[in-house]
Formats: C-alpha cells, structure tokens, sequence
C-alpha cells in the first residue's frame, strides 16, 4: 500500500503525528473518491449536460483543493484524507 515516507518529507514537513494507519489512508482515500466521479458524471450528463457537468464537478476539486492548502496550517492528518477524497487523484 503506498504511504507517506518521513524520509522523503522536506526539512519544514512535520508528519510525526501521522500514525502508519493514517499515512496508509492518505496514500488511497483518493481511490474512493474517484469511483464515485464516473457514475456521478453519468446521470449528471443525462440531467444537465456536458458543460454543466463539468462546472458542477470542478466544485468538489476546489474545496479538496483548498482543504489540502488548509492543512499545513492547521496541521490536521484528517483534511488531509477529506481533500484528498474529495480531489479523487
């Protein structure tokens, strides 16, 4: 299972409340959150088409985005596993 290596963490990075449970979770949250996108984009495109499909799908990628920007502040394992399940990559 991939995880976060301290190793390969930066000087500044503080990962030492990461727990080997938590880091395993970081490195494949994002896989759950990628299979709900392929059946969300299927009866979002029958109901509001191919444009506003895309719209309406970029907004869960912006929140992800901006709860992983928010997590090195607020120094918390668990918006790390929500942005990166809501980002799905």
């Amino acid at each position: 299972m991939p995880r976060v290596d301290p190793d390969q963490c930066a000087e500044d990075c503080d990962i030492t409340d990461v727990t080997d449970t938590v880091s395993t979770w970081i490195g494949t949250i994002y896989l759950f959150g990628a299979i709900f996108s392929g059946p969300a984009s299927y009866f979002m495109m029958g109901r509001f088409g191919r444009k506003w499909t895309l719209v309406l799908l970029a907004l869960p990628l912006l929140v992800g985005y901006v709860i992983l920007t928010l997590t090195r502040t607020l120094n918390s394992p668990e918006l790390i596993l929500v942005g990166r399940f809501l980002t799905g990559e």
